[in-house]
């Protein structure tokens, strides 16, 4: 299953001219338990959003086995980062995710599909910062708003990153989708910080060329 086909089947979740058009396998880290989720990057005219969403199976092969957690609008209010204050491992890389009065943090292994994902957030979230002007509502994504949407709303940014919990469906963990991350280096060795640095140093250089 091609990426291409992954993200034909994304877009029927959709309605157009929205268009899923990048997107990458992860983590959802919550109290050092990983639920795996979908990322997606879609747009619509010249919003951008960030969905997450979850699945019966990875990589991708049907439309009924995929639900959207979250669609998350890219704009002043959103940050993107890698996340080095997490111990990654040598085969590991956490992001951090933040918008308005949500925060979370995903584990995603080293490739091709992180690297391109994460270059083009951090070029999504750079026009961003120029964007001064911008007064987009992002009417479109007020259909996919959740439940979970709606209960972080009302808290501060502190309670929310202790209230994560609350995101990772129980229901991932009764079917094992959801596992605890276990034999974590409680140091940061040498392998993690050369994983970083050559992915930031990739990232920037993208983002300096455009």
């Amino acid at each position: 299953m091609t990426t291409a086909d992954q993200l034909a089947i994304v877009n029927r979740l959709l309605h157009a001219p929205e268009e899923a058009y990048t997107l990458a396998q992860a983590g959802l880290v919550v109290d050092w338990v990983k639920s795996k989720r979908l990322l997606v990057l879609a747009r619509c005219g010249k919003d951008q959003a960030l969905f997450i969403l979850t699945s019966q199976a990875y990589p991708v092969t049907r439309q009924q086995d995929l639900a959207i957690d979250n669609a998350i609008p890219i704009d002043g209010g959103f940050k993107f980062d890698l996340d080095s204050g997490h111990n990654s491992g040598p085969d590991a890389v956490y992001i951090t995710v933040t918008s308005h009065r949500q925060k979370f943090l995903f584990e995603m292994l080293p490739g091709y599909h992180t690297q391109n994902f994460v270059s083009e957030m951090y070029r999504l979230t750079e026009n961003i910062s120029k964007q001064v002007d911008s007064v987009s509502s992002f009417p479109w994504l007020e259909k996919y708003k959740s439940e979970t949407d709606s209960a972080l709303a009302g808290q501060d940014m502190g309670e929310n990153v202790d209230g994560l919990a609350d995101v990772v469906p129980r229901m991932d963990i009764a079917t094992g989708a959801a596992q605890p991350i276990v034999g974590r280096d409680l140091s940061v060795n040498s392998s993690t910080y050369c994983t970083l640095h050559c992915i930031a140093v990739i990232i920037l250089s993208s983002i300096l060329v455009s």
